[in-house]
């Protein structure tokens, strides 16, 4: 019956699908593409990116600061003043250059929006655009409760399992599925003896 539960948690964890964050309002999308398909174009010809804020004004319309110029791999907009409160952050990630990484938002854009509580939009050199929701984790650290190796509640099981596969999917990098198999070959080997012996 162990068996069979690891497999199932393993397929689950491996090739189940991540539950997506909120998709923003449309409304706030077409706004963002509105104001970041005209700068993208200038930001490939001046090689630099553009930054800034959208916000609600006092009736509740959508709003943007002005665009700030930045550098050729990065770009801190002006924090609005006078009471307005951003919603998201947006920028352009200016023309392709293959040492900078312009294809993804990058860790410091999600960093940022995440200590500022944005939303955040990254138009990249390719066309796509991105768009990276406020992260915030709250830890619940009552899994074992005072007992070693034992979860409570149970549903927590697949989560660690889950975690620990992404982990070792990552940490061993093109190489993980023939460690899996491996550590497979060693758990049946010291589990399940009298299969391999048969």
């Amino acid at each position: 019956m162990n068996l069979f539960v690891f497999i199932a948690f393993f397929f689950a964890a491996v090739f189940g699908a991540e539950t997506p964050p909120n998709d923003p309002p449309e409304e706030e999308v077409a706004a963002v593409r509105g104001r970041l398909a005209p700068l993208q174009l200038f930001s490939f010809v001046t090689e630099r990116e553009f930054c800034g804020y959208l916000y609600r004004d006092a009736t509740g319309a959508l709003e943007f600061t002005e665009m700030k110029r930045g550098d050729r791999d990065g770009c801190t907009p002006q924090m609005p003043a006078g009471g307005i409160v951003p919603i998201a952050s947006l920028h352009t990630h200016g023309a392709y250059d293959p040492d900078v990484p312009a294809e993804f938002p990058t860790v410091l854009d999600m960093q940022s929006d995440r200590s500022e509580g944005v939303n955040g939009y990254v138009a990249t050199p390719g066309g796509r655009l991105w768009f990276a929701p406020e992260v915030a984790f709250e830890h619940d650290l009552s899994t074992f409760n005072g007992q070693r190796g034992r979860f409570l509640p149970l549903w927590k099981v697949y989560y660690y399992h889950r975690n620990l596969l992404i982990l070792y999917r990552m940490a061993a990098g093109p190489f993980f599925w023939l460690a899996l198999l491996a550590m497979g070959l060693i758990l049946l080997g010291r589990y399940h003896r009298d299969i391999l012996n048969s």
